[in-house]
This record gives structure tokens, sequence and C-alpha cells, in this order.
């Protein structure tokens, strides 16, 4: 099954970018309550969230690839379901950066319930993430 690829251009640094995506605050500011996340090769990743019936309440993974501040990829396990990959890239642009998620490994079937779940996801998500990029930025 295709992967879920999103791609914005925000007007923020790769460097801010970058720790919205690999620290603990930065990822529970926008994307789940709770992070446990150290960005290095190996690492286990853990995001939880009050469940709403549709997604776990929890996902697991293991990084898989670092290189900062353009790069970083990761395992998600959301319990019931696949074992798919996360990949974030950061590009620089003149005004800022652009992100680019690639969600992939969805098997072919049996799981678009699941797929199209974590693409409302995403879409929720990365309209907070560029909230409150957008506010941060207002701030400085």
């Amino acid at each position: 099954m295709d992967a879920l690829i999103y791609k914005m251009d925000l007007g923020i640094t790769r460097d801010v970018l970058w720790d919205a995506w690999t620290t603990p605050g930065g990822l529970a500011a926008w994307l789940c309550a709770e992070a446990r996340i150290e960005p290095t090769v190996g690492q286990p990743l853990e995001l939880r969230w009050p469940g709403n019936g549709e997604l776990p309440s929890r996902v697991e993974g293991e990084v898989l690839s670092v290189f900062r501040p353009r790069h970083f990829a990761f395992t998600w396990s959301a319990g019931r379901g696949p074992v798919t990959e996360v990949l974030v890239d950061l590009f620089p642009t003149l005004d800022g950066a652009r992100l680019e998620l690639t969600h992939r490994g969805w098997p072919d079937e049996g799981e678009a319930e699941l797929r199209a779940a974590h693409h409302r996801l995403w879409q929720q998500a990365l309209e907070r993430l560029r909230v409150l990029l957008r506010a941060s930025e207002a701030t400085r």
C-alpha cells in the first residue's frame, strides 16, 4: 500500500524544527501528551496520549537513523497492526525549512482503516505543529 507523504514549507530554521521532532518537550508540544526519545540510532522511542478509540494510546519504536539537522527515521508500532517506518526529512529553503514526512511500510491488505486513522492523525498533528511554529516565530 502507498506510503503516507506530507510536505510543508515552514518559515522556521531546521534547528528549531529538528528540536520539535527529536526532543520529548518538542514532540509533546504538538504530537502527543508525553514522549520518551533520545535521537540516537538503536534507542527506543515511546509516544503516549489519551486513547480516542480510533488509535491506541501508545506508540513504541526504535530510532533507525539520525543525520542532524536533515534526517530522522524511526519505527512505529501502535500495538496492533503492522510495524511501519516514519521518515522525517528537513530541507533548507530561502525563508526557513521544508518538512517532508513519509510514513511507510503499510501492508497491501487488511490495514486500510488503521492507515486512514493514521492519515487523520498526521494531518491534525502537522497542523498543530504549523500553528506552534508560527506562534513561536511571532514571539521572537
